[in-house]
């Protein structure tokens, strides 16, 4: 959990920088990079408080049910990311 948390404080630390020359299309894709990602990290430790009832139950079912919402949010957080590059590479090929 703290290494999450410490990816999200250096995601937002690297964005910083790149505000501060984007454009407001890529200002918004990184709110929603940020925003996805902690969402993501909510997720995460959501799973990891559940890992003692999943251990003790032994239910795939249930182990199933509580990664859908984390995969769920690590597939936008890979769609965002993937459209955040292309908007910035279209934006370079502009300059």
């Amino acid at each position: 959990m703290m290494d999450a948390s410490k990816g999200l404080v250096k995601l937002r630390h690297e964005t910083s920088e790149i505000r501060l020359h984007a454009s407001n299309t890529v200002i918004q894709q990184l709110d929603l990079l940020e925003s996805a990602y902690s969402k993501l990290v909510d997720e995460s430790n959501n799973l990891l408080a559940s890992m003692p009832q999943l251990v003790k139950s032994n239910s795939g079912e249930l182990l199933q049910l509580l990664q859908a919402p984390l995969l769920e949010e690590a597939i936008k957080v890979e769609y965002i990311k993937a459209e955040l590059i292309n908007q910035m590479r279209l934006e370079l090929e502009e300059i």
